[in-house]
């Protein structure tokens, strides 16, 4: 849900902003850095209205044996 849900691009701008990094040299290695070392799907900021789209999914599959 990378740039839906969660601001994946805003983290990874400023990690490597912050740490100096290019992830188009090797993205393989810095997605599994940012994975396994900065924890990053447990730490991501939501998009502005995450919330609300949220709700929204759950309304429509409310009763219909879908787990969100």
């Amino acid at each position: 849900m990378d740039g839906v849900v969660a601001d994946f691009d805003g983290f990874l701008h400023e990690y490597q902003t912050a740490e100096k990094k290019d992830h188009d040299a090797d993205h393989q290695t810095l997605f599994r850095t940012l994975v396994t070392e900065e924890k990053i799907f447990e730490n991501l900021s939501t998009m502005e209205g995450a919330h609300d789209f949220i709700y929204k999914v759950r309304e429509m599959v409310d009763g219909k044996g879908v787990e969100i």
